[in-house]
């Protein structure tokens, strides 16, 4: 698990607290990592504890991650020197375009300090009595899609407790199963496969990236619009395959020579896969 260390929003305040957790806790083999703070950019009264709070922590526990959620997009440089995990929320529903989710980590992947630190991005799942801000699975799903594609190394899901919610008897609920199982199919591909640079594609609202992985090319693909869409990808000539498929077995699509052609509807996400 993600474990907080920010109890009642403080930093500097929890510290001796959080520090016997830590000893407490730190061989747990459920511990993922240490959150220190939950949106510290929104935050100037306790915002600047966390360089000194996060300087402390790490002397306690050199083998686990420490983490802060960031929800500004010009926050990265300021705070990657002080965190393990750089975790990035935007809620872009309702009245926001999706794509503010890969506008982010785009941001967040070039300011981020060193290339070992993981981007992770906190997906909203809806968190409201009258379903005002839960996607729809087309738009939760090609919200994954956009953080992964733009360089997110993990996903989580965002919702809160109050007694008038809950997600487990909402309409996305029994689709999360079946995306977090998408998930764990490109995790790999994601997190160890090598980059396959040279694809492109005909429309440039159509986001998608490419990694070789085992022999085989991933494509993820997303139309993050609200309008159904035909995009043509041209592959190079140096990229060799015999046989493709998409990750359901239930898109369709053409290749002839070294062109992909296929129809995505609105807001609609799926993985080519070329072996």
């Amino acid at each position: 698990m993600d474990v907080p260390l920010y109890g009642n929003g403080k930093v500097k305040g929890n510290l001796a607290a959080s520090l016997q957790k830590i000893e407490r806790f730190k061989n747990h083999p459920a511990v993922l990592n240490w959150k220190i703070s939950d949106e510290p950019d929104l935050q100037p009264k306790i915002g600047g504890e966390v360089p000194e709070v996060y300087a402390t922590l790490k002397k306690a526990d050199t083998i686990h991650p420490f983490g802060v959620t960031l929800a500004t997009d010009n926050a990265v440089p300021d705070w990657a020197a002080f965190t393990d995990i750089i975790q990035l929320d935007r809620y872009p529903l309702p009245g926001t375009a999706l794509t503010r989710v890969s506008d982010f980590t785009r941001i967040a992947a070039r300011d981020k300090a060193a290339d070992w630190q993981n981007i992770s991005f906190v997906v909203q799942c809806g968190w409201k009595p009258n379903l005002s801000n839960q996607p729809t699975v087309q738009q939760a799903r090609s919200m994954v899609y956009l953080a992964l594609i733009e360089g997110a190394k993990s996903i989580w899901w965002y919702s809160m407790y109050d007694p008038k919610w809950d997600l487990t008897k909402s309409p996305l609920w029994p689709h999360l199963k079946e995306i977090n199982a998408e998930i764990k199919v490109l995790s790999q591909p994601l997190m160890l496969g090598e980059n396959v640079s040279g694809i492109t594609c005909d429309n440039t609202k159509v986001l998608f990236t490419a990694r070789k992985y085992e022999g085989r090319i991933y494509l993820l693909i997303t139309n993050p619009e609200d309008t159904s869409t035909q995009v043509k990808f041209r592959l190079p000539e140096t990229l060799h395959y015999q046989n493709a498929r998409t990750i359901d077995d239930k898109s369709t699509f053409t290749i002839q020579n070294q062109a992909i052609t296929l129809s995505l509807k609105a807001i609609d996400s799926l993985t080519l896969i070329l072996q």
